[in-house]
């Protein structure tokens, strides 16, 4: 007797572990199916933020800003001679920039008044810029690259208490000169641009005969926080030039130095 209640007892604990394990198979099966069903969706979901995330950002190809100028323009005379108004035209005062670049197309007008110690003079000055660069060495996130700048630009100074326009200061200028430029790419479409160019070229006096020679050096940075206000951008920037005017005579030989800080909109 008891050997047969033996054998039952291990029957039924044979026939419970059987459907237990069968049970727990069952189970597993069931979890399986189910994480299987809500991680699809969300898997699919994140492959598609990877391919979202992974399109190339191509930065604003335009901008427009305006700079305000401390500028220097002071009488620099390349030869000896006699100059019978040596330093007319001088003055240390900010001048204003307003400009617009299409990627390497640029247009800049410039601007001030009652200038010099007398309060006397007036500022004007026009240029386009032309600007092609051409890569060196490229390795995410930076690309150095060499410019080939090309500038023409117009400057007047004039005393406005005076009425012979003929003896005012009035250059046309063509230079054309290269250099080095660093770019460097930074997360959350942030971007960095250093440059600085040497340019040289011709100078020649409206309202008169007179031609010579022009020297630029430039250095030109930038910092960009595109895309802020859906394509609406920001730049901030720094800006030193110095320009020699070398004529014929010694009336018009002046040198200018500007420092400009800007600040304008990308877009």
């Amino acid at each position: 007797m008891s050997l047969f209640m033996t054998a039952l007892k291990g029957y039924v604990m044979h026939q419970h572990g059987y459907r237990f394990i069968k049970n727990m198979r069952l189970l597993t099966a069931g979890l399986l199916l189910t994480i299987t069903l809500c991680w699809a969706p969300k898997a699919s979901a994140q492959m598609f933020s990877v391919k979202s995330v992974s399109r190339r950002y191509t930065p604003p190809t335009a901008s427009a800003y305006f700079s305000i100028i401390p500028t220097d323009f002071h009488y620099k005379p390349s030869g000896n001679g006699t100059n019978p108004k040596p330093g007319e035209f001088n003055f240390n005062n900010p001048l204003y920039r307003l400009g617009i670049d299409f990627s390497g197309l640029e247009l800049m007008g410039t601007a001030g008044w009652n200038l010099g110690p007398q309060n006397n003079l007036n500022y004007f000055g026009l240029e386009v810029g032309f600007n092609s660069r051409y890569p060196v060495f490229r390795s995410k996130p930076i690309m150095i690259s060499l410019p080939l700048d090309i500038r023409i630009n117009y400057t007047k100074v004039n005393n406005k208490h005076s009425a012979d326009i003929t003896n005012d200061f009035r250059q046309n200028t063509g230079t054309i000169g290269s250099g080095w430029r660093l770019d460097f790419m930074f997360p959350h479409h942030i971007r960095l641009n250093l440059e600085g160019t040497a340019n040289y070229g011709f100078s020649t006096r409206s309202l008169g005969q007179s031609s010579g020679s022009a020297w630029v050096f430039e250095n030109r940075d930038r910092l960009y926080f595109d895309r802020l206000f859906g394509q609406i951008g920001i730049v901030t920037g720094f800006d030193y030039r110095f320009t020699h005017f070398n004529g014929d005579g010694l009336q018009f030989d002046y040198g200018q130095q500007n420092v400009g800080f800007i600040v304008g909109i990308t877009f």
